[in-house]
């Protein structure tokens, strides 16, 4: 019993000096650099008429753009514009185009010190990319909103310290993304008039790389 106790100890200080060191409570840090992000989003159609039929429609982005972010310690606001290829499935077929969107995310987050300026932490929030313009097969998407998507997002970062107040920040998430406004459309006309049942999924995956500063 002696022994645990002394290791439980142990453990809750070396934990304690990793956390604490060399981040003060709500220090403030703000940035920016480069990203890339790969998004899909996808609609089921399952109609009793053709049961061995799967069906389905689908979303797919892949952006590439600007962020910057401001923080405090435990917290990551950010924003980014991106554009890039997309293309709209319907069933074996799609057609290609392209987008341009902002993202928006809020991410919550829990630092670890590694080394005097340097840490990595854990990351999870949620983020929102609204989709500004898209053009398909040479024609302008008439509500390039509907195509927009809200997400959960989940994942890693870290601080790479080159100075007192400068450091690199990257990181890499994932997310569960909801289905767009078009792809909830489809489905409500798809239940209604061919008498079929959807279910939607979609998920993701962000990079992010950039410089940030102390303030």
């Amino acid at each position: 019993m002696k022994k645990g106790l002394v290791v439980l100890v142990l453990s809750v200080f070396l934990a304690g000096g990793v956390f604490a060191s060399p981040f003060q409570p709500f220090q403030r840090s703000a940035g920016g650099g480069f990203l890339f992000d790969f998004g899909v989003n996808v609609l089921n159609v399952d109609n009793p008429s053709y049961p061995d039929d799967d069906d389905y429609f689908n979303v797919i982005n892949m952006g590439f753009g600007a962020w910057g972010f401001f923080d405090i310690t435990f917290a990551e606001l950010s924003i980014a514009v991106m554009g890039g290829p997309s293309s709209l499935g319907f069933y074996l077929s799609s057609i290609s185009g392209s987008f341009v969107a902002l993202d928006f995310s809020l991410l919550g987050k829990l630092p670890f010190s590694v080394g005097r300026y340097s840490a990595f932490f854990p990351l999870f929030g949620i983020g929102y990319n609204l989709v500004l313009s898209a053009t398909y097969d040479g024609n302008s998407f008439n509500s390039p909103s509907h195509l927009s998507t809200f997400r959960l997002q989940f994942g890693l970062g870290a601080d790479f310290g080159l100075s007192e107040t400068m450091f690199i920040r990257t990181s890499l998430l994932g997310a569960y993304r909801f289905a767009p406004r078009y792809l909830n459309d489809i489905a409500d006309i798809v239940e209604r008039l061919h008498d079929a049942s959807t279910d939607t999924y979609g998920f993701g995956v962000t990079f992010k790389l950039g410089i940030g500063f102390r303030l």
